[in-house]
């Protein structure tokens, strides 16, 4: 009972053509940017707090799309819909989101083809990936916050 190398490049190419059949087949980024981004915008000219938000992710677009990516906790369309209601460049999106991707789909991937033989590390795999992309988000969001104090 060992590790299954060709399970794991099995799963690592089906999870990788997985996320670009589902972002291509599923055009919620091009659907929000051309049917509602104009709308969007002026919507939340009146909420200082989005505005803000939005001015960030624009500024730092390919920056906070790779952050999004890599929490898995977030929901895909929740970043692509955000994305296309925002100003971002579309290849910056999808670059990011690319590359974004890549610590997923091999961790999970890795786990995945280990879970039959050895389901702690599989969970502990899981665990130590969400407490450092956690932690790596903790630093980030703190020192914006003390540079603005």
């Amino acid at each position: 009972m060992g590790y299954d190398r060709s399970s794991f490049w099995d799963y690592t190419r089906s999870g990788y053509l997985s996320f670009w059949l589902n972002a291509w087949h599923n055009p919620s980024f091009f659907i929000t940017r051309y049917g509602f981004r104009a709308w969007a915008q002026h919507k939340i000219k009146r909420y200082p707090m989005v505005q803000e938000y939005d001015e960030y992710l624009n500024r730092r677009s390919f920056l906070a799309i790779l952050i999004a990516r890599l929490i898995p906790v977030i929901p895909s369309q929740v970043v692509n819909i955000v994305c296309g209601l925002s100003k971002v460049n579309w290849a910056v999106f999808i670059i990011a989101s690319a590359i974004g991707k890549i610590p997923n789909i091999l961790i999970f991937s890795y786990a995945g083809a280990n879970l039959h033989h050895n389901k702690w590390l599989s969970i502990l795999m899981y665990t130590f990936y969400l407490v450092i992309i956690f932690n790596i988000n903790f630093i980030l969001v703190y020192r914006k916050i003390a540079k603005t104090k």
